[in-house]
């Protein structure tokens, strides 16, 4: 499905993939690519092994869901421009999933986003979002890791770490911006805080 043909859908929500299909790859979706599909889109790679994967040009959604079997490879930024995002790697829940992000990328929800997998990042990595931001899995990550919550200033948004946390390289920063910050886990970090 190429950017030029998903702007000819006119949906409230437009489901992409199933349990038969193989794995998704996601390059350069412009916004006006996804204007059309009014709620979300839900990428779907349920096949046993199958993965989604964001590579080349960054990718505009006006909402978005990603749920994989195996994992989601980010290997260059997302975002959405309407309302939330929410990544989840591994859909049979035998832990096998996980979500991979490249040194430098950026994800980006306009309201919620909600990373649902243990998260690995390969160096320096960004999120942001006008609402809340929560990692709701482990998380293990080299490099700097910035989170900023509550973008817009309006106070509602927090920051919610539910899992294990490892920041594995020492030298590299910690960087946390929002209206609150909640943790339910002891963060380990080599890095300064």
């Amino acid at each position: 499905l190429s950017g030029a043909e998903l702007q000819n859908i006119y949906t409230s929500r437009l489901f992409v993939g199933n349990e038969k299909g193989g794995s998704i790859y996601v390059d350069g979706i412009t916004s006006a690519n996804s204007q059309n599909i009014l709620d979300k889109v839900i990428l779907q790679s349920l096949k046993e092994d199958e993965r989604v994967i964001f590579e080349g040009d960054k990718s505009f959604f006006r909402a978005l869901d990603v749920v994989s079997d195996k994992g989601i490879d980010v290997n260059t930024d997302v975002e959405t421009t309407v309302s939330s995002l929410s990544l989840q790697a591994d859909f049979d829940a035998f832990k096998a999933g996980q979500i991979i992000m490249a040194d430098g990328v950026t994800i980006t929800s306009k309201t919620d986003l909600d990373i649902e997998s243990r998260l690995k990042t390969l160096g320096d990595s960004n999120f942001a979002s006008d609402f809340s931001v929560a990692f709701n899995n482990d998380l293990e990550t080299a490099g700097d890791f910035n989170v900023y919550a509550d973008r817009d200033g309006n106070g509602t948004g927090d920051i919610t770490f539910a899992q294990n946390i490892v920041f594995s390289d020492s030298g590299n920063s910690l960087l946390l911006k929002s209206n609150d910050l909640v943790l339910g886990v002891e963060i380990n970090n080599a890095a300064s805080v």
